[in-house]
């Protein structure tokens, strides 16, 4: 009477039966009825693991036909068999099929006697407490009444537990979608800020609101409200890990919570793909498709608030504000929301930009050390923008990264550098290696290769060779995933050169296996090595590292004789920057070209390595 654990009920009832009802075994199987097997539960009976009485882990046993079991099943009422020694394959050698080998298994430990007892639980067959009794014609009619009343009482207390577990599910869950309610979304909010917090996340807690539920309601029928109801629960939990949190929190309410790494745009990124995943596609109520939209608001953990409470009222304060202005969604923070806006300006640009046309290359060249020959030219992407003029690659490249653009703005700029090499050589020179910079996001994809393959082809073609780089920082994300794409893409005969060598601690073991050619000393080390010796050592070790691997050094950012004079002393191999050339466009780099090869040609034999040594005779 006192249980609460279904698990505990079974174990005690067979533990009593035995222990103070002296009978040899008991055990309880539940129904499996599309198998029509009998699930052990719980048993009792010396030798316990021998007994084969049905215990947890034990085969389930099938239904004799005509047996007790598959009689008090069927006909939801005890079953008795008094004498068990009698039944075939008992006491003989024959085979009685299923359960009959438990009964076998009884009557080696002495008993004489089986009842079946049906458990029932809401009108509906649970399954079977079977009893085996010592004695020959043990079941009678005043032991079957006290029988029947023990699998009433057990019975009783299986729907006792099942209503408990009911009302404990509906104090936590929503019935009609299956939801966590507020109550528990508020505790699991709880744990989720406690665990960002230790380990330096951000949670974004969005609560929605669908629009014109009412009306639906009114329309179609509270039950196609019930059924848009669920179907958004479904698409909700779709679209979240197990390690987020969603929840009902009123008749047309939701919240979501995500913990991540968040930047500003990420967030906001965030949300209007969780609101276009869900809501973007029709909802079917009966015949009818309907397209349904929320409005959102949404605070973020810990900037907006510190706890689940605080945290709840500010996004519920940002709804409230959303749905007043009309706005799809607004966050609690309005600086944040000026920040999204603009993000959101500035990338609705760029998907224009790309569309229109507005992005350009413009070429840097990079030359001989030594001899100032020129060895070829970096391709920088600019945008052309209509509103402000040329825009450079820090204002915008960043947020490419953040949102995709990169992929596009990527596949036209290989492309764009074979367009602007046939031009060129239309003009009468010969264009060098072209490099382009390749972004992370870039080497992620699985047609990566295949671009390349196309690119350097097209280029190829156009009378140049294309070339890539990659960042330091790009080799260290995932290096055992690069080095084979990296070896295919140098099989085509395209060179590879890591930028900004120096930022992005990289192992040297894995330099030296990487199919590579350049290493591109950072510009803050070039700037900074003729007056800081930490800067100049680090250049020294560089070009050091890079020759012993057999790697060819270019030294970028170099603005000043000077610089250009120390790099030629420590053996560097080529150079770009201000002193050379700044980024010229596409249009004038024909002239470029022929302005550098008089250069080199007018330049007096012995001139650079002449200056070189009156500096070091200066110090």
């Amino acid at each position: 009477v006192r249980i609460r654990d279904r698990q505990e009920l079974f174990e005690e009832a067979c533990r009593i039966a035995v222990e103070h009802g002296g009978f040899t075994a008991a055990w309880i199987g539940r129904l499996d009825e599309p198998a029509g097997l009998l699930l052990p539960l719980a048993e009792s009976g010396p030798p316990t693991t021998d007994s084969g009485f049905g215990g947890p882990g034990d085969p389930a046993p099938g239904l004799a036909p005509q047996g007790v079991a598959e009689i008090a099943l069927r006909e939801k009422r005890p079953a008795f068999d008094n004498a068990i020694g009698d039944a075939p394959g008992v006491a003989g050698p024959g085979h009685a099929p299923d359960t009959l080998a438990v009964r076998r298994a009884a009557f080696e430990l002495g008993a004489q006697s089986v009842i079946a007892l049906p458990l029932i639980v809401e009108g509906q067959t649970f399954g079977i407490l079977t009893l085996y009794a010592p004695e020959r014609n043990f079941f009678d009619d005043e032991e079957l009444k006290q029988l029947t009343e023990l699998a009433s009482d057990i019975s009783f207390g299986l729907e006792f537990i099942a209503k408990e577990e009911k009302v404990d599910y509906l104090a936590y869950y929503d019935p009609l979608t299956g939801l966590p309610n507020r109550t528990l979304f508020f505790d699991r909010l709880t744990h989720q800020l406690g665990a960002a917090g230790r380990d330096g996340l951000k949670v974004v807690l969005v609560v929605m609101d669908m629009d014109r539920f009412r009306q639906i309601n009114d329309t179609f029928g509270r039950q196609a409200g019930d059924v848009l109801i669920a179907a958004t629960a479904q698409r909700l939990g779709a679209t979240l890990r197990d390690q987020d949190s969603v929840a009902r929190i009123g008749a047309d309410n939701f919240a979501i919570a995500v913990t991540g790494a968040w930047q500003t745009l990420d967030a906001a990124h965030f949300v209007e793909e969780r609101l276009a995943q869900i809501f973007g596609q029709t909802f079917l109520l009966g015949k009818e498709e309907l397209r349904v939209s929320v409005t959102a608001g949404v605070a973020v953990f810990p900037g907006d608030a510190g706890d689940a409470e605080k945290l709840f009222a500010n996004a519920e304060a940002a709804l409230k504000k959303a749905k007043a202005g009309g706005e799809r969604f607004l966050f609690y923070g309005p600086e944040m929301n000026a920040r999204i806006a603009e993000s959101l300006r500035l990338e609705n640009r760029l998907r224009q930009a790309l569309q229109n046309g507005e992005m350009v290359l413009w070429y840097q060249p990079k030359v001989s050390v030594t001899t100032r020959r020129l060895c070829g030219f970096e391709a920088l992407m600019r945008w052309n923008d209509p509103e402000s003029g040329l825009v450079p690659p820090a204002k915008f490249i960043p947020l490419m990264e953040q949102t995709g653009l990169i992929l596009e703005a990527g596949r036209w700029a290989l492309s764009q550098v074979a367009r602007d090499c046939r031009l060129w050589t239309a003009s009468g020179v010969a264009p060098p290696r072209i490099a382009v910079n390749v972004s992370p996001i870039q080497l992620r994809q699985k047609d990566f290769v295949a671009t390349v393959v196309n690119a350097a082809h097209e280029t190829e073609e156009a009378g140049s060779t294309l070339d890539l780089e990659i960042t330091e920082s790009v080799i260290m994300d995932n290096v055992e995933a690069i080095i084979p794409i990296l070896q295919t893409v140098r099989g085509l005969g395209v060179q590879i050169a890591v930028d900004d060598f120096g930022t992005g601690y990289s192992s040297l073991a894995y330099i030296a296996r990487l199919p590579i050619q350049d290493l591109k000393i950072d510009r803050s080390f070039v700037v900074g090595m003729t007056q800081n010796q930490d800067s100049l050592a680090i250049v020294r070790s560089v070009i050091s590292l890079a020759h012993s691997l057999r790697l060819k050094v270019v030294a970028e950012g170099v603005e000043s004789e000077e610089q250009a004079a120390l790099l030629l002393e420590l053996g560097c191999d080529e150079m770009q920057g201000f002193l050379i050339s700044r980024p010229t466009p596409s249009g004038l780099v024909p002239d470029l070209i022929r302005q550098l090869q008089r250069a080199t040609r007018d330049e007096p034999a012995g001139k650079r390595s002449a200056g070189t040594r009156k500096r070091k005779e200066g110090d």
